[in-house]
């Protein structure tokens, strides 16, 4: 998971640029890339777009769900549609399968903590896929014996580990067993692992395939993963499995258009059928494993990994295994990072038996059932899930305030569960992005139950954590990490407080008493509002109802913001003293307003500014901030008395006679030729499509390129992607042959212009509706004709759609289409 704790959103993470976060690139790169995959043909035109989920199995981590769900619905969409689909070709048995709820070494969880996470794995898996899952995806394939007898406990059919993971083997008619602790297990068949509790299957992927497809390349040429495949291939053993497991990253995102390549190669197979593709669960029914797998011990007994050579030491202790560094480096912060959350783990799992089994039938199973409430949407569907969840687990009637300890209590342990998720251990340095976010998911669970952990708690937590040593000597420690990337910015109530009301400040929204708006998950309602204005300061006063409906608590603030231009300062108070407030009223009609920030900082114990805000909110306002100035800049240019014409005829003078134009001239040019342009492409939309004349537009747009100028698109792209967007309902989907003719004559400008744009889900929709229409044309729909069929077969010519089969199937039907 990548949310902030306190907000549930996913900061902007500069690493990540040009996109906003990590989720955001990768998600175009491979999530959204392998629901929707390219078949080029041999003239760059696209062939086909194949949904790869149909055709291999996988699984995505819950948080990782909710957010595609949310942000890229149709990419959510083909993923759920894709396991339906697989379970039509392969009797019932999905491609989607579960995974623990948030990526934390089985192994090294509490036995509380590894039921949770199956629990709540299965049941979000359940939530999206509207069924059971056959398996249940083990982070890093981290297991032991311990691991194996929860899953054969909660029904779960087979697991997928690495090769590296077997000890021995035994047919089920013999008593021998046989050593691969050399990795030479037989990967073509399932195993039975037996435990007291019962038994599972095992399936251990092709090591060697997987290798190479994530670190040799293998997905660069599809005569490459063919070839490798079909080498394994055995005519002797007519049903066998070649199964390989891999970081779903690695088609896209590792290997850059990975997807393509998988995609090739399930095209191709339709023509050359090579091999079958299925899922594990269709296997496992028409191949019942014959052979029984005993697997390693590991280190100390705690089981195995795929990606780590020493068990599971990669996510204790300083065992050599890392990514990245510099030279010197070590991992010994590994150790006490784990030791300081397993401690803040104890004191919680206290703190929640004590207080809790007050409230609560069982303190446990109301968390196990937490997941509820943890999935439901805002809004009343919360509301309504926390109440079947006091339905159900409270011991006695519970008054408003009993309710919210216990969700917070319960949120607490969900942030102590969080916290280890293991990609905190996995790579070289503590100072990590991965690292960092599982601290703040210590904070969070810190924050939540701080009324009822011991009071030297958070003390005693630094205390280890300063023992994790950084590499990088700036950073010092865990401590010193946690106390400056950490602490100082959880985003908690007051400072939700100061980006709400500087934000309205800033875009002159005017408040009103009584008024109540949402942010976030929480809402916050204006009681009383004053303005004054006092030595070139404006002084606001706000007093407000806060309600936390993660929680259900709430609370009242005063907060007072003293603002100078683009200098703010925000004091805020929760529980407000009317006598204090009554006093500071007074002192705001008396004092200065410099004397009253300092006297407001001495009374106030927090105050805040610009710099408290969320990076998405400060770059919002500092948009705004220079809006006005810029504005100003722009229509001085644009108001220069020469034609824009001249201007053209000295670019073109330039370049006949290859005479380079100096720096701060080319400048001031680019600048006066991108405004026009944004001008034109503004009148374009007011003027109307059909109406308007490009030919100057484009001219001018040519000439620029042939000058060598580089146009800044970054401004002018989204009007022409709005614009194409907001037609392509009614062009594509409702065929209207109007908007359709306007599409045209837009995409046939942006084509002789060059002005490229991101075209990924507008080829989506017509690829899907390219076969609805056709669909409907074979069976006489009487509401298409030839142009309208011609119209939209051009369409997705131009936007790079290969169109030759389904234009044959509509010439077969009703004659020919010219476009």
């Amino acid at each position: 998971p990548r949310e902030d704790p306190w907000i549930d959103e996913i900061d902007r993470q500069p690493s990540a640029y040009p996109d906003h976060n990590w989720n955001e690139r990768i998600n175009k790169q491979c999530y959204a890339a392998n629901a929707a995959s390219r078949v080029i043909d041999n003239m760059g035109r696209i062939d086909e777009i194949i949904n790869n989920y149909r055709y291999v199995s996988f699984n995505f981590g819950p948080s990782l769900l909710e957010w595609l769900r949310k942000y890229d619905g149709y990419t959510y969409d083909k993923i759920i549609e894709a396991d339906r689909l697989s379970m039509q070709d392969n009797n019932g048995h999905g491609n989607a399968i579960a995974q623990g709820y948030n990526h934390i070494i089985m192994p090294l969880a509490s036995n509380a903590d590894k039921i949770t996470q199956i629990e709540w794995g299965l049941k979000y898996f359940e939530r999206h896929f509207g069924r059971k899952s056959e398996s249940i995806w083990l982070a890093e394939t981290a297991i032991n014996d311990e691991v194996a007898e929860f899953l054969i406990h909660y029904g779960i059919r087979y697991v997928i580990l690495s090769p590296t993971q077997a000890e021995s083997v035994c047919p089920f008619n013999s008593d021998q067993w046989r050593s691969v602790a050399n990795n030479s297990i037989d990967p073509s068949k399932p195993y039975i692992l037996k435990e007291k509790n019962g038994e599972i299957a095992v399936f251990f992927y092709y090591g060697g395939i997987a290798h190479k497809l994530s670190f040799e390349h293998l997905l660069r040429k599809v005569e490459y993963i063919r070839g490798e495949f079909l080498a394994h291939n055995n005519p002797d053993k007519p049903l066998h499995m070649i199964n390989v497991a891999t970081d779903g990253e690695t088609y896209g995102h590792h290997e850059p258009f990975g997807d393509m390549c998988l995609s090739r190669l399930i095209n191709e197979n339709r023509k050359n059928e090579d091999f079958v593709f299925t899922n594990y669960g269709r296997f496992l029914e028409l191949n019942p494993p014959q052979d029984f797998v005993r697997l390693k011990e590991g280190n100390d007994g705690l089981g195995t990994a795929w990606s780590c050579a020493h068990g599971v030491d990669r996510w204790r202790r300083d065992c050599g295994c890392s990514n990245g560094g510099g030279e010197g480096w070590n991992q010994s912060w590994r150790e006490p990072f784990r030791n300081a959350l397993d401690f803040l783990r104890d004191r919680l799992y206290d703190a929640a038996e004590r207080e809790l089994s007050k409230l609560l039938k069982n303190v446990w199973n109301a968390r196990n059932e937490y997941i509820h409430v943890v999935m439901s949407d805002t809004g009343e569907d919360h509301a309504q899930a926390i109440g079947r969840f006091f339905a159900e687990h409270s011991a006695r009637e519970l008054t408003p305030s009993d309710r919210t300890f216990v969700l917070r209590l319960m949120e607490s342990l969900h942030n102590g569960m969080l916290m280890y998720t293991s990609c905190g251990w996995f790579f070289a340095e503590i100072s990590g992005i991965e690292t960092v976010q599982d601290m703040r998911y210590a904070a969070r669970a810190i924050e939540l139950a701080e009324d009822v952990l011991p009071s030297d708690t958070k003390k005693q937590f630094l205390h280890i954590l300063a023992r994790a040593k950084s590499n990088i000597s700036e950073f010092q420690n865990g401590k010193w990490i946690y106390e400056n990337w950490v602490d100082k910015f959880a985003f908690d109530h007051k400072r939700i407080v100061n980006q709400y009301l500087i934000g309205r400040i800033m875009v002159n929204d005017p408040f009103q008493i009584g008024e109540s708006h949402p942010y976030y998950f929480y809402t916050l309602k204006l009681r009383d509002y004053k303005m004054a204005v006092k030595d070139g300061w404006q002084i606001y006063k706000f007093v407000l109802d806060f309600n936390d409906s993660l929680v259900r608590e709430e609370s009242e603030y005063i907060a007072y913001v003293f603002r100078n231009d683009n200098n703010f300062r925000t004091f805020i108070k929760k529980c407000i003293d009317n006598s204090l407030v009554e006093y500071l009223d007074k002192i705001i009609e008396k004092d200065n307003a410099r004397t009253m920030i300092k006297d407001f900082g001495d009374w106030f114990t927090d105050s805040f500014s610009l710099t408290d805000l969320k990076y998405d909110t400060k770059e919002i306002i500092l948009n705004r901030i220079f809006e006005k100035s810029l504005a100003t800049l722009h229509k001085k240019v644009i108001s220069v008395d020469l034609k824009i014409e001249d201007y053209l005829d000295v670019l073109n003078l330039f370049r006949e006679l290859q005479v380079l134009m100096s720096e701060k001239d080319q400048v001031a040019v680019k600048e006066l030729l991108n405004n026009y342009i944004l001008n034109e492409l503004h009148k374009l939309e007011e003027t109307g499509i059909e109406n308007y004349d490009f030919t100057s537009l484009i001219r001018i747009i040519q000439t620029v390129k042939r000058a060598n100028l580089d146009i800044d698109y970054q401004d002018m792209v989204p009007i022409i992607r709005s614009s194409v967007s907001r037609r392509m309902h009614a062009a594509i989907i409702e065929l209207n042959t109007t908007e359709l003719r306007r599409l045209e004559r837009l995409i046939d400008f942006t084509n002789i212009a060059g002005m490229d744009f991101e075209k990924y889900d507008i080829q989506n929709l017509l690829y899907d509706y390219l076969e609805i229409h056709v669909r409907a044309w074979e069976n006489g729909d009487p509401n298409l004709n030839r142009e309208t069929m011609a119209l939209l077969f051009g369409m997705a010519s131009k936007f790079n759609l290969a169109t030759h089969r389904l234009e044959s199937r509509v010439k077969h039907k009703g004659g020919s289409i010219n476009y």
